[in-house]
């Protein structure tokens, strides 16, 4: 929301006298003399104080880590599946939320919901690419040569170029492995396209972690949490990053 739209809700003031506040140099962001009426601003992020008093903090935007267990949605509705806004509580469902970086329906673990626009904006372009995290599992031997062809970046069918990504293995076997991907690209079913590629097939397909966000151990299979206060100070550093731009 804008900053005259905080001030309007969070203190119930008629124009003039938002107005006034600003002209009059009592409105801080991060103590720093915020006068711009439009501003953009997310005041669960950032501290606004009126007189030194702060003020907005419940009026912020909503981010949401939720465990995606496997079968359901990466969508807002459907009329077959359950989809993950569906796993929300009532008091936290809200139809604004958007889903930052989709999983398959046969895939499981992190994903982002989000009522920030900006934010949901900044991760979708390639010039603000985060890293992603996938734990693997394919139905066939992990090599060296895959490692070494992943950091090269694959050419898939169609003369795909892909960005280097990197491969960890954690177990292997003639019939089945394991393994960490990372990369910073979000092509539709990159990974199974990238295996298949490399002559195996994704049977398990796992996120752990998009940017600074990570799926931690006490977030079961469709469990969800709010950030935690050190990943909102990084979400809050990406939008001030963007506004560099």
């Amino acid at each position: 929301m804008t900053l005259d739209e905080l001030l309007q809700q969070a203190l119930n003031l008629p124009v003039k006298k938002r107005k006034r506040l600003l002209q009059s140099k009592q409105v801080t962001c991060d103590g720093k003399i915020v006068t711009d009426r439009m501003l953009t601003i997310d005041s669960g992020l950032f501290d606004i104080r009126v007189k030194g008093k702060r003020i907005g903090e419940n009026l912020g935007h909503t981010y949401i880590a939720l465990n995606k267990p496997k079968g359901v949605l990466s969508a807002k509705k459907d009329l077959e599946f359950t989809t993950v806004l569906e796993l929300l509580k009532e008091q936290d469902f809200d139809e604004s939320l958007s889903i930052v970086g989709r999983l398959d329906r046969d895939s499981t673990g992190l994903v982002f919901l989000t009522n920030n626009g900006q934010l949901h904006y900044l991760f979708e372009q390639a010039r603000f690419a985060k890293e992603k995290q996938y734990h693997v599992t394919v139905n066939g031997k992990m090599d060296q040569k895959m490692v070494e062809a992943f950091e090269k970046g694959l050419l898939l069918e169609g003369g795909i170029q892909l960005k280097p990504a990197e491969l960890r293995i954690l177990n292997q076997s003639m019939s089945e492995s394991t393994g960490v991907v990372t990369l910073t690209e979000g092509k539709r079913h990159q990974i199974k396209r990238m295996f298949l590629q490399c002559g195996v097939k994704v049977i398990g397909l796992h996120r752990i972690m998009v940017g600074p966000i990570y799926l931690d151990k006490t977030t079961q299979s469709g469990q969800y949490r709010h950030l935690y206060k050190e990943e909102l100070q990084e979400v809050k550093e990406m939008m001030q990053e963007l506004k560099r731009s």
